[in-house]
């Protein structure tokens, strides 16, 4: 079972700013290995449920920030998503 969403976020700015548009869903913010920041959203009752709340918020975030893409993980995989 999937428990976590990891996204990637340039900055602290950014990082804070998704876990603001997250609307309630716990989320942790660290440093990547990659630079920037992670955010770990954990996936708790009903997963469907939670990445699709999530993956909206992503995408309302990225074009809030004027972000082109961002890289999630998401039950050991990895993708690069776009604003619409």
């Amino acid at each position: 079972m999937v428990d976590s969403l990891r996204v990637e976020a340039p900055d602290e700015g950014a990082a804070l700013a998704l876990v603001d548009s997250l609307h309630g869903q716990h989320a942790e913010i660290a440093p990547s290995s990659r630079g920037g920041c992670e955010i770990v959203v954990d996936l708790d009752g009903s997963p469907e449920r939670a990445v699709a709340n999530a993956l909206h918020a992503i995408d309302s975030w990225l074009a809030a920030a004027g972000l082109a893409g961002t890289r999630v993980t998401l039950d050991g995989r990895t993708y690069i998503l776009t604003p619409k």
